[in-house]
């Protein structure tokens, strides 16, 4: 059985940055919220 990691926004904001202090969840199994989802996407992801 493997962990499942909640991924909050600036999880996935880091994630997406290439922050390499994140680089060891962006290789694990991630669940989050719609609101999430929508919160990343409204911050507009030509950012990262």
């Amino acid at each position: 059985m493997s962990i499942l990691w909640h991924a909050n926004t600036y999880a996935l904001v880091e994630i997406l940055k290439g922050n390499p202090l994140y680089k060891k969840y962006a290789e694990e199994d991630l669940i989050t919220s719609e609101l999430n989802l929508l919160e990343l996407i409204k911050r507009r992801p030509s950012r990262y």
